[in-house]
């Protein structure tokens, strides 16, 4: 048994977030069933979930015996005939710090909503619908259950079955090379596989008039022309320095969707990334920026493939320009990400536009855990020394842009070696911020990571502000411990 991803990947928080897993120490029936009708149910379509028997976290694994594995498929089988309608999952065995764990994989279902037994007692026979509410599964409430009717009647476009692909219009090399990069470990047992049996186990085909049919995600990515599917469904990358269009360079990325982002990053990579040393005032140490944070780009480019509207014929574009780099796609976000939080780098939403097409790029490494990209963005830029990345949309949400501007160091003439800069007190702030936004950290972390030989002056002065702010504080009531750091204490107070 063996599933598309494996263990290492399950754990990892950037490909599968908390509200799509689920831990046991042991076989436990009743919560299992509640779990698996839960992940079924899919109300946030983000394409079910895994439960790991054998671990108490992400971080402890206690086990099961190898030799129970029989038995615990045998009662899998056994409960899944109490879910309303059938369900499917998929099973696998890994290994982690050398212990057998069990896991359980339920896709989204087809014909949700799912119900199942609230007990296994033989003297109950009611039934629930379960949702996961964050990282715990619950029962729906009536207006919950109206939200999941509302969601499973609008089925997400990359996972709609296509009739008018056939089995000659999937390459099996495209195939292979994403199981090799996703989980090289069990390659090997798919390679014996065939396509149709490959493409069933992840869950991209359907039966429609007894022929096998391939959901949109599947033409995606294992399509070699996805575009004769999906029109303007491609990357116009256009390299313009001068207003006029001389010298202008353009390039059309085509092929499946990741193809297309390394494509288009090859693009940004030969016209527009530069890097170069710069000497930081009060510091003997040197920074060497980069014209645009690589990191920044790739998630921006990333996002616009992500989250673009494939009914929507258009393409993404990037325009790269003297001094910016601007990345547009269609439609714009989604209402509940308001104004006002664009204004302040916040996209943060409970609609995915593509479940399907964004697990898949995030088992390629290419798309970081869902709400994060933007921050990342945000940190990347920052960190870089560059300003905050410009987000904008019209007012009927028609189109979405990320505008990079180009690092304020590459604006000038002089010769790399003899520009220098300093810090501005807005500037010392935000990379105080973007520090501890990963971990907690003293002042002379910060500072060396900032590159100062000893602490100046004006990152003590920001770090008072930001405390007066109430967006950092100490983590020990004694201002003199000796393991006092800073930690943020507010996350909405991060640029």
């Amino acid at each position: 048994m063996s599933l598309i991803i494996g263990i290492d990947s399950i754990l990892n928080r950037n490909i599968v977030e908390d509200e799509r897993l689920e831990f046991k120490e042991g076989w436990n029936p009743e919560p299992v069933l509640h779990t698996i009708c839960a992940f079924a149910n899919d109300i946030r379509n983000i394409n079910g979930g895994y439960i790991v028997i054998g671990m108490r976290d992400r971080g402890n694994a206690v086990g099961v015996d190898p030799k129970s594995i029989d038995g615990m498929n045998r009662k899998l089988f056994d409960i899944l005939k109490m879910i309303e309608p059938h369900c499917d999952v998929e099973t696998g065995v890994d290994e982690i710090d050398g212990k057998t764990v069990f896991i359980i994989w339920v896709p989204a279902g087809r014909r949700r909503p799912y119900s199942c037994p609230r007990t296994l007692s033989k003297k109950s026979d009611i039934k629930g619908i379960y949702i996961r509410k964050l990282s715990s599964t619950a029962l729906a409430s009536n207006e919950e259950i109206r939200e999941l009717l509302s969601v499973s009647a609008d089925v997400p476009f990359d996972d709609i079955p296509n009739p008018d692909a056939t089995i000659s219009d999937i390459s099996r090399d495209l195939i292979d090379g994403y199981l090799g990069r996703v989980n090289r470990k069990m390659s090997k047992a798919f390679s014996e596989m065939s396509t149709d049996e490959i493409l069933e186990r992840m869950h991209l085909t359907t039966k429609m008039f007894e022929q096998v049919c391939y959901r949109n995600a599947a033409l995606m990515f294992f399509s070699r022309e996805p575009e004769r599917f999906f029109e303007s469904a491609w990357i116009e990358a256009t390299y313009k320095p001068d207003p006029t269009g001389k010298d202008m360079v353009e390039k059309i990325c085509k092929g499946p969707l990741d193809s297309q982002i390394m494509q288009a990053m090859d693009f940004v990579n030969q016209y527009a990334i530069q890097r170069r040393t710069i000497k930081i005032e009060e510091s003997p140490i040197a920074e060497r920026p980069y014209s645009y944070p690589p990191d920044a780009v790739e998630e921006a480019i990333t996002n616009a493939v992500l989250h673009k509207n494939y009914r929507i014929h258009r393409p993404v574009s990037i325009i790269i320009e003297s001094t910016r780099i601007t990345i547009k796609s269609y439609p714009g976000p989604y209402r509940d990400i308001t104004d006002r939080d664009l204004e302040d780098g916040i996209m943060v939403s409970d609609n995915i536009r593509n479940g399907r097409v964004a697990n898949m790029l995030k088992e390629l490494g290419l798309a970081e855990a869902r709400n994060t990209g933007i921050p990342l963005i945000h940190q990347s830029m920052i960190m870089n020394g560059s300003e905050k990345p410009k987000l904008i949309t019209d007012e009927d949400r028609t189109m979405f842009k990320i505008v990079l501007n180009i690092h304020r160091s590459f604006l000038s003439d002089t010769s790399a070696t003899d520009v220098k800069i300093h810090r501005n007190s807005e500037q010392m702030r935000a990379a105080v911020l973007s520090l501890l936004s990963s971990e907690e950290m003293t002042v002379r972390e910060i500072s060396d990571r900032l590159g100062y030989r000893i602490p100046p002056s004006t990152l003590r002065a920001a770090i008072q502000v930001l405390i007066s702010e109430r967006a950092i504080e100490y983590t020990e009531s004694s201002r003199n411990s000796p393991k006092q750091k800073l930690r943020l204490r507010l996350r909405s107070s991060l640029p």
